[in-house]
């Protein structure tokens, strides 16, 4: 008698969610325009391969703990990918789409992503990618990434890389897995720049407990370097990082930055006019 109930409550909430996501998400991924602001968009965790072991991040410090490393298999991944993909079309859902991993280009994801809606009645109006960027150090990835920029494009359905640099006096934060020394110098940042200057893409730099006091010198580094290769000095989003590490001292440190935040923006880009 419980497993008959059981079944039933099963069964009720299956139908409820089911429901949900037919009047919400798949609703609003048939046409995008008419459907619900807060649905239109479907997030694919592809892995957690990184060359990066940041101090703040959740998979570098919970990875194998959230994630086991024996499911992370490339082929299984890509095999359920496929089905998502035809399930999507079949359904002629095209939601906007954004991957996150460690190295999202480890895999053949975005390829088949591009190949699979190709032909599809209905595309996603964007691929969005937070990106680590240690890509710009290999010229040949580089050249295979813009290929696949350039394609998406061409297909009407554009990747945006959303770029995951910290910024010079802050990358600490940030350093390879292997440990190795950092080959990310000033000609290496150069090349980041330049590259976002030529696809417009955007920063986004995680403000941690770490190096808080660095922050000042560190946002206007990015302004420099944002000047420096024609980028609005809009484009980068700052982010912060919550977690335990905070202590009160940290905290008073972020205040002197917000409030030196405040002050720039009053006193340069707005030119010390209120209006």
């Amino acid at each position: 008698h419980f497993r008959s109930y059981y079944m039933t409550y099963q069964e009720e909430n299956d139908k409820l969610l089911s429901s949900f996501l037919e009047r919400t998400f798949f609703k609003t991924w048939e046409n995008l325009e008419k459907g619900f602001e807060n649905f239109r968009t479907l997030e694919l965790f592809v892995n957690t391969k990184c060359n990066l072991k940041c101090s703040y991040c959740y998979l570098a410090n919970f990875g194998s703990e959230l994630y086991p490393l024996e499911l992370q298999d490339d082929r299984r991944v890509l095999a359920n990918l496929q089905v998502l993909l035809d399930w999507l079309i079949g359904r002629k859902l095209a939601p906007k789409l954004e991957l996150f991993s460690g190295d999202p280009f480890s895999l053949q994801a975005l390829g088949m992503i591009l190949d699979k809606f190709e032909g599809a009645e209905n595309k996603p109006e964007s691929i969005v990618i937070p990106t680590n960027y240690t890509f710009i150090l290999d010229e040949n990835l580089t050249e295979k990434i813009e290929c696949l920029v350039e394609r998406s494009g061409r297909l009407s359905m554009p990747i945006y890389l959303s770029t995951s640099i910290d910024g010079k006096y802050c990358e600490a934060n940030r350093p390879f897995r292997s440990g190795k020394s950092d080959p990310r110098d000033d000609g290496y940042y150069d090349r980041v720049f330049a590259f976002n200057k030529r696809w417009g893409f955007t920063f986004h730099p995680m403000i941690h407990s770490a190096h808080i006091d660095s922050w000042q010198n560190n946002f206007l580094w990015f302004q420099e370097m944002l000047k420096k290769h024609d980028i609005p000095w809009s484009n980068i989003y700052l982010l912060e990082v919550r977690n335990k590490e905070w202590s009160r001292d940290n905290i008073l440190g972020f205040e002197e930055f917000i409030k030196f935040l405040i002050t720039w923006t009053f006193f340069v880009p707005c030119h010390g006019n209120a209006q």
